[in-house]
């Protein structure tokens, strides 16, 4: 099955969900968010959202709540039962967000930007933003979690990949 998009619009990121019958979330390069029903023959648009930037990565976090990150280095916290405007945001450093990632337990989202790693704390009301790593020459093409572990494995462009360890409240 294939879903379509606006036309001359490309997609950036890409998630999906099993949630009701199964969704998929698309970003997009003019900052458009939509949520894909593909139980639909064919998939229908359920949900638009819209960021200020080319979105760059997208996740649903949990239940309801769908995270964004942006070319303007914004990571947006949307809540889908009320999708009008994003509940938070948050910006890390003020550089373009590559990528994000969720932790295992769902209590944070770690955030590649063009300069830098954070950790974005999902259970504080505040969402505090831990520095991992800052004065990076270049953005990590990829970062995700250890399942068994509060480890952020990150790659670089150099085939380098480095492994941040929880130590205290930071990393």
């Amino acid at each position: 099955q294939a879903v379509q998009g606006p036309p001359g619009v490309a997609v950036s990121a890409l998630a999906a969900t099993s949630l009701s019958g199964g969704l998929l979330f698309t970003g997009a390069t003019d900052g458009s968010v939509s949520a894909w029903n593909l139980s639909d023959r064919p998939g229908m648009v359920v949900r638009t959202l819209k960021c200020d930037k080319a979105v760059t990565a997208l996740q649903l976090v949990n239940d309801v709540t769908l995270a964004t990150a942006s070319a303007d280095g914004k990571v947006l916290l949307w809540d889908m039962r009320r999708p009008q405007t994003p509940q938070h945001t948050i910006i890390p450093d003020g550089h373009a967000c590559t990528h994000l990632e969720t932790s295992p337990a769902g209590d944070c989202v770690a955030v590649a930007t063009a300069r830098g790693l954070y950790a974005i704390d999902l259970l504080d009301p505040g969402h505090a933003v831990s520095t991992v790593v800052t004065g990076l020459p270049r953005a990590y093409l990829g970062v995700t979690w250890n399942l068994s572990t509060t480890e952020i494995y990150a790659a670089a462009a150099s085939g380098e990949i480095t492994v941040y360890r929880q130590r205290g409240y930071g990393y």
